[in-house]
């Protein structure tokens, strides 16, 4: 890489942006390349330096002075293992203007530029499923409301009906499930074993009578409306 500064200048304007959005540096470490690598953008030996560093600090987010693809990032974060979030230049710039945003209008402009990033390249589409059967396993996927993390919750399939849906004025086929559907899960994905995307999650039953009741839209509703 060619380097516009010295490496000490661009690792001591990292570390500043870092402690704009509340990150505490704990170590820091530089490669020259000629060529990135286009899976990982540095090299195999630097990734196991840095990842021994990571399980030895503790550390929860590494951030670099420059800009990946959404493949590397995401490639950075399997080698790295566990909840290790990889940011790049773009991505920590965006958290500052998220995190100094006065204005609801402002807060939804960079909303808008968290979307445009390309977070999804190279991201694989779930399989959809089949209509599935009475009590197989499924897994409900999807971001509390409010929430920056992954509500995970499991439960079984337990009737399949047609029923009334909350927001609209039709009758159409629904699964039941009992598998928790937290608020702001709504629209996430509900997998099978084989985690194929088997419905989706739009409506929970509320009773001081029985809990953990949802409904999903089974994938046949989805692909009819995607038509």
């Amino acid at each position: 890489m060619e380097y516009s500064f010295g490496i000490e200048e661009s690792l001591k304007e990292l570390a500043q942006l870092a402690d704009i959005v509340g990150l505490m540096v704990v170590g820091s470490t530089s490669q020259k390349l000629s060529v990135p690598n286009p899976r990982t953008y540095i090299e195999s030996g630097k990734v196991a330096e840095i990842k021994s560093a990571i399980h030895a600090l503790d550390v929860e987010t590494v951030t670099f002075d420059d800009e990946f693809s959404a493949m590397q990032l995401r490639d950075l974060e399997k080698a790295f293992g566990g909840d290790v979030r990889v940011c790049d230049c773009p991505v920590l710039i965006l958290d500052i203007f998220n995190k100094r945003v006065a204005t609801h209008e402002a807060a939804l402009q960079v909303t808008l530029a968290q979307m445009e990033y390309p977070i999804l390249e190279g991201a694989e589409p779930l399989n959809l499923g089949h209509l599935p059967r009475l009590q197989i396993a499924v897994t409900v996927v999807g971001y509390l409301l409010e929430g920056d993390t992954i509500s995970v919750t499991k439960g079984m399939v337990s009737h399949i009906e047609v029923t009334s849906y909350a927001h609209g004025s039709s009758y159409l086929l629904g699964i039941q499930i009992d598998a928790a559907i937290n608020p702001g899960n709504s629209g996430g994905h509900a997998l099978n074993d084989q985690g194929e995307c088997i419905r989706v999650a739009f409506q929970v039953f509320r009773s001081e009578d029985v809990e953990n009741i949802g409904y999903v839209i089974p994938t046949t509703i989805v692909s009819h409306f995607f038509g």
